[in-house]
């Protein structure tokens, strides 16, 4: 990874709430994903370890190197050196780090085609007119395609969720038009007249739980 692409996505945090991050992080994943952090204390103490545990006071390291378990004194805890490397971003940039899969991006040809079929299934199912200003933009970062790829995915799972049983078909026949637009701004949607405005930020990473989130904001408005 290169400095210049995370830079927008560095969160300035006090070494205890990044050590507490790191925490919570391993505490959730396999043993060779974990992340190894070098702590130094006001005394100038250095430990190399796994964070395992914490609470308002302490904070519990595995030293590998010594194979101990450490009890630190989080009120003398100066410094927090993590890897900068692959796998650490939900630590640094609270998981909103996007870098493009390795797979070739999606032309813009293919977008359009895959929008239109979006279109033609909403306007089939519930009378609905979705249109969108970002496929016309003159510069499209790869990123983003693959973004937008995901969100079109994620708009028809979720419109199929809230058409399943009556009320919610009834309700998405209200609308006539759903406006999507890209926006650097967090997710938001808003209601004019019978216009949905849903605005996304393909600039972040569309975390696990965007999609239930998206059908709460877009049911809230119905």
């Amino acid at each position: 990874m290169q400095v210049s692409k995370i830079l927008p996505f560095l969160e300035v945090k006090k070494p205890l709430d990044i050590l507490k991050g790191i925490s919570d992080f391993n505490a959730k994943t396999f043993e060779e994903n974990k992340i190894l952090v070098k702590i130094v204390c006001n005394a100038g103490y250095v430990v190399e370890g796994f964070p395992l545990k914490y609470d308002t006071k302490t904070s519990i390291i595995y030293d590998m190197k010594e194979n101990h378990i450490c009890y630190i004194d989080n009120s003398s805890i100066a410094l927090v050196k993590i890897p900068f490397a692959s796998g650490t971003e939900s630590v640094w940039a609270n998981g909103m780090y996007f870098e493009p899969p390795n797979t070739d991006a999606p032309s813009r040809l293919m977008l359009k085609r895959e929008f239109d079929k979006l279109l033609k299934k909403l306007s089939t199912g519930y009378g609905l007119v979705i249109s969108t200003q970002f496929l016309e933009s003159t510069a499209i970062e790869d990123k983003e395609k693959h973004q937008f790829e995901n969100l079109l995915q994620v708009l028809e799972r979720v419109f199929d969720e809230i058409g399943k049983d009556n009320l919610g078909r009834t309700s998405l026949k209200k609308i006539t038009v759903v406006e999507l637009s890209v926006a650097k701004t967090e997710l938001n949607v808003q209601k004019e007249s019978n216009k949905l405005l849903v605005n996304v930020n393909l600039g972040y990473r569309l975390d696990k739980d965007f999609e239930t989130e998206l059908q709460k904001k877009i049911e809230s408005k119905l």
